[in-house]
């Protein structure tokens, strides 16, 4: 599972951690139903060879 952004190190140690620590059990309500998409693919083709196969995962599994 992925960590809440405002938990990764860096965020803990710049005081989002703190910030949004009162947001916190909706963020982890949340967080195991998120899916995280890569967005810089190197070209169109690329993205749409991902698209393809995304597209065939939700097919069979809806």
């Amino acid at each position: 599972m992925m960590s809440s952004v405002y938990s990764e190190g860096i965020m803990k140690d710049l005081g989002y951690l703190e910030e949004n620590i009162s947001k916190r059990p909706i963020t982890e309500e949340i967080q195991p139903r998120c899916i995280l998409f890569k967005t810089n693919y190197r070209s169109t083709d690329e993205a749409k060879n991902h698209i393809k196969k995304l597209e065939d995962s939700l097919k069979k599994y809806l």
